[in-house]
C-alpha cells in the first residue's frame, strides 16, 4: 500500500494528483450475529412490535431486522413487512407461507421467551450468482416481503424511546454523498451515519446461509452475488450496523422531514452497504405505510 502510493506520488505528484489506497475485507453475510451495547431484540410500544426489532423465519436459527411496513398502492388495508432476502427469504430458498417470527429464533432465550408469529413469507427478489460479464446481475435484490397476519400487532414506528420516529412515507430517489442518515436495528439499536459513496459498478457480496425445512432437511446458499447500485454509509460514533441489522430501514437524519433511503444488506464496524428502496418498491407496487 505505502509503496504504491509513493510510486504514484513520484510519477503524478507534480500534476496535483494523490492516490490513497484503502484496504477492506470482503463483505460476507452469514447466520452469525453480533450485538453492541444493550441487547434488546424486541422494541415494543403500547403492546405493538416496532420496526427495528429482531425478525426471522420460524424454521431457521437466524435473526435480522424488521425494516418497515408497506402496502400495495391500490389496497392500503392489507399490510406487508419488508426486510432482506437472506433474513426471511433464505436467499430465495424459503418456501412461501413459512411463518415469520419476532424475535428471530437465534434471539429466543430464557430472558426473551415469547415468540410472536407476525406474518408469512410471501416472496423475495432474485439473488443470481455468476459474473456480471456472464449473467444479468442488474436484477439482483436482497429484498423480501411477508404478508402480515390479520391481528396486525406491528407498528410502523421505528424503535422506542427518545430517538424513536415513525417510518417516513416518502423515498429518496437520488441519494447524495454527505447525506446524514439514521436507522434502528436489531444489533446496534439507534445509530447515525453519513453517505460516503454511491457504488454504481458491480459489487460482490458473499453469502453463507443455511435454510432448514425440517429437522433433517435443509438447503445451503453459498456464493457471491453482484449488485450494480449500493449506497455506502460510514459510522458516526458507534458502528452504524453489525451482523443482525440486515433489513433495517435507513432514513435521512433531518428531523421531522426524514425520507427513506434503503435497507441494510451487509456491513462491518466501519461501513454499511445499503440497497436503495425507491426502484425496488416501485417494482413490486409497494408504498411505505
Amino acid at each position: 500500500k505505502a509503496r504504491l502510493e509513493s510510486l504514484f506520488q513520484a510519477r503524478y505528484g507534480d500534476d496535483g494528483l494523490t492516490l490513497r489506497v484503502k484496504e477492506t475485507s470482503p463483505h460476507t453475510v452469514s447466520n452469525r450475529l453480533q450485538q453492541y451495547g444493550e441487547y434488546q431484540p424486541l422494541k415494543v410500544r403500547n403492546g405493538y412490535i416496532c420496526c427495528g426489532s429482531s425478525i426471522g423465519l420460524g424454521n431457521q436459527r437466524n435473526a435480522g431486522t424488521l425494516g418497515a411496513l408497506v402496502h400495495r398502492k391500490h389496497d392500503k388495508e392489507e399490510l406487508f413487512g419488508i426486510t432482506c432476502n437472506h433474513v426471511t427469504g433464505g436467499c430465495s430458498t424459503a418456501r412461501p407461507g413459512t411463518p415469520v417470527v419476532v424475535p428471530g429464533i437465534s434471539d429466543v432465550s430464557s430472558e426473551h421467551n415469547q415468540i410472536h408469529v407476525i406474518g408469512d413469507h410471501e416472496s423475495a427478489g432474485p439473488m443470481t450468482q455468476g459474473l456480471p460479464s456472464v449473467r444479468d446481475t442488474s436484477v439482483n435484490t436482497d429484498f423480501a416481503y411477508f404478508r402480515l397476519r390479520a391481528n396486525h400487532v406491528v407498528s410502523s414506528q421505528q424503535g422506542i424511546g427518545e430517538y424513536a420516529y415513525d417510518t417516513p412515507t416518502t423515498l429518496v430517489k437520488t441519494p447524495n454523498v454527505g447525506m446524514a442518515v439514521k436507522k434502528w436495528g436489531r444489533s446496534t439499536g439507534f445509530t447515525t451515519g453519513e453517505v460516503i459513496e454511491i457504488r454504481m459498478t458491480d459489487f460482490p457480496i458473499s453469502y453463507d446461509i443455511e435454510s432448514f425445512y425440517s429437522p433433517v432437511s435443509s438447503q445451503k446458499f453459498t456464493g457471491t452475488v453482484f449488485y450494480n447500485k449500493l449506497i455506502v454509509v460510514q459510522r458516526r460514533g458507534k458502528p452504524f450496523s453489525l451482523p443482525g441489522d440486515s433489513g433495517a430501514l435507513v432514513v435521512t437524519d433531518t428531523g421531522n422531514k426524514s425520507r427513506a433511503v434503503g435497507i441494510i444488506i451487509a456491513g462491518n464496524k466501519n461501513e454499511s452497504l445499503i440497497l436503495p428502496l425507491s426502484g425496488v418498491l416501485a417494482q413490486y407496487g409497494f408504498s411505505l405505510a
